[in-house]
């Protein structure tokens, strides 16, 4: 049997957010909430333009040109857009989302040295790095 090339989509940048109760979101609003019950609200920064972060650095990093990192937010738990679907947005079913993306991106070949380099980068990996990062963001939005 014939083996199948291998083709690169892109490098999904996910922000998984993890709500209950309904969302009231756009794409603009520098913030969005979650209710709970109409007494219970939790204001969050959009995690579109949190996760345009992410990308940006990703796209450095791995020295890409702009348009080859998918900015993806996946909300994981029982929470949903009250306003309706929002591009990049996506609500359960994250494989079947990533499997619609069918234009190739990146050449194949380099696909496993950027993984690599993603890997070898993480600041997770780094007690010290993960500290700084968070007083960078915790600088940004006091």
């Amino acid at each position: 049997m014939p083996r199948r090339a291998l083709r690169c989509f892109g490098i999904f940048v996910i922000e998984t957010k993890n709500f209950g109760g309904g969302i009231d979101a756009s794409k603009r609003s520098r913030k969005w909430t979650a209710t709970y019950h109409p007494r219970s609200t939790h204001p969050f920064l959009n995690p579109v333009h949190q996760n345009a972060g992410h990308v940006r650095a990703v796209e450095n990093l791995l020295k890409l040109p702009l348009g080859r990192c998918h900015n993806v937010v996946f909300l994981a738990g029982a929470g949903e857009l009250k306003n309706g679907p929002l591009a990049g947005v996506v609500e359960g079913k994250l494989a079947k989302y990533i499997e619609g993306f069918q234009t190739p991106l990146i050449e194949a070949a380099g696909c496993a040295d950027l993984g690599r380099c993603l890997r070898d980068s993480s600041c997770s990996r780094d007690p010290l790095a993960c500290r700084a990062h968070r007083a960078q963001w915790r600088s940004k939005f006091p």
